[in-house]
């Protein structure tokens, strides 16, 4: 079966459309040969640019053939009330990454839920069976809070890694093992498998070994997870990755436990440092059919009519679960990295898409109400980042003051928190300088 895929109208600029048919390629190719189309009035200018791709005309009698499978269509959606043929995948493609916010390019058009030809652990455990078929949160109660199949390679429980990680546990003493905790931002939502940090950091240690006394192998694994906060990176360290003892650990997160720690309950924030996704919420109403009983403003779901929790109260319970996490961590003789993950905030000069980003957020904040939670955000994020910087006893890497200093000559940002391909590697970049001075300090 072949996959089509059908470029746009409008010229798309020579380094995206190189990724976007380097990533049509990277997913389809699996499952068949792949064709490029383009209509008519932009096919020669198309042609000029990829002389080595076979591009030929668009047409309704091409997209209806037998043999084709699937349908890319690039530049964001598919036009508005397109027949689709019947018995086709359908997907529409973002050439610009800031128009899917907190997502990969690709968007499952049809079949509207995904199956076992997007995620072929479909079915494998009890609680993937009894799930949605949807992108997008899941209730199961050991480690994922999110499916996200469209980003590419995921295993049964949602993580961002393409084999059977419990093989690790009895690798060879020359095996090293880094592993990345966080929320979207960790598992890099906005880039393919092969352009996320943790993938960009394991080239980065191989290709000159870290470790002093001699060569190893490096792997590194992504148990980064949308929305996850400190508390469930450290729930997903024991369940998961403690038998695999690692000798990396990266925490790289700050947003998530800012986001929910402004509304959650404060008699559990405040209390008992408890940062919990507000979905836990919902999913009580549904399952104690509760659904009319109010949820206080203090901690509504409706962004709206929040009443935020104080930032010193949020900062304590982030701080004290990243030294119970780093505690955890550190009984097993592991090195443990404090990382802050970068905001668009963090961007002094914003290149000409971050700038498009930042003139797009009030989308998100359509009120004022909704306004003052980014607003929120934001001066949270600067007091974490004033307390973080003044914590003895921690390895930080920095990434706040790092995308500061960076100029505006390349888009480091996707939204207001995920990063591009070029951010990531950024990130790559410092993780790799952290670990390498911490390795070396070690072996002094």
């Amino acid at each position: 079966m072949r996959t089509l895929v059908i470029l746009p109208g409008e010229v798309i600029e020579p380094a995206e459309l190189e990724r976007c048919l380097r990533l049509c390629r990277q997913r389809f190719l699996p499952h068949g040969p792949l064709a490029i189309v383009a209509p008519a009035d932009q096919l020669a200018a198309y042609r000029q640019a990829r002389p080595d791709d076979a591009i030929a005309l668009d047409g309704a009698a091409t997209r209806a053939e037998a043999d084709i499978l699937v349908l890319v269509y690039i530049g964001n959606r598919p036009p508005e009330g397109l027949a689709i043929p019947e018995g086709k995948r359908v997907y529409g493609y973002a050439s610009s990454s800031y128009l899917r916010e907190g997502a990969g390019p690709f968007e499952l058009m049809a079949p509207v839920q995904y199956d076992a030809f997007e995620f072929p652990h479909l079915g494998r455990h009890i609680f993937s069976r009894l799930g949605g078929r949807e992108p997008g949160f899941a209730n199961f109660p050991y480690g994922v809070l999110y499916f996200d199949p469209l980003s590419g390679p995921i295993d049964p429980f949602g993580f961002r890694i393409a084999f059977d990680w419990r093989e690790l546990a009895t690798r060879p003493a020359d095996h090293k093992l880094a592993v990345v905790f966080g929320g979207s931002a960790a598992f890099s939502c906005s880039v393919a498998i092969d352009e996320m940090f943790a993938h960009q950091l394991e080239i980065r240690l191989n290709a000159s070994d870290p470790k002093p006394g001699g060569a190893h192998q490096w792997t590194v694994l992504n148990f980064g997870m949308h929305d996850n906060v400190v508390m469930q990176e450290m729930l997903t360290y024991l369940m998961f990755v403690d038998r695999l003892k690692p000798e990396i650990v990266i925490a790289h997160d700050g947003h998530n436990d800012i986001w929910y720690g402004l509304g959650g309950d404060p008699f559990l924030v405040a209390g008992y440092q408890l940062v919990y996704q507000r979905h836990a919420e919902q999913w009580s109403r549904l399952l104690h059919k509760t659904e009319d009983w109010p949820i206080p403003d203090i901690h509504s779901c409706e962004v709206g009519s929040q009443q935020f929790n104080l930032p010193p109260n949020i900062l304590a319970a982030y701080i004290a679960r990243k030294r119970q996490f780093q505690s955890v961590v550190e009984r097993q003789g592991s090195l443990f990295f404090w990382g802050l993950q970068p905001m668009i905030a963090s961007r002094r000069t914003l290149s000409p898409v971050e700038r498009k980003i930042r003139e797009s957020m009030p989308k998100r904040a359509q009120t004022p109400e909704k306004g003052k939670f980014f607003a929120a955000i934001i001066h949270v994020y600067d007091l974490l980042h004033q307390a973080l910087t003044r914590l003895d006893g921690i390895r930080l890497v920095d990434f706040h003051a790092l995308f500061q200093a960076r100029d505006g000559t390349t888009q480091l940002m996707t939204d207001h928190v995920h990063c591009t391909p070029a951010g990531d590697a950024v990130i790559a970049e410092a993780y790799d300088r952290a670990i390498r001075a911490a390795l070396a300090e070690e072996s002094r």
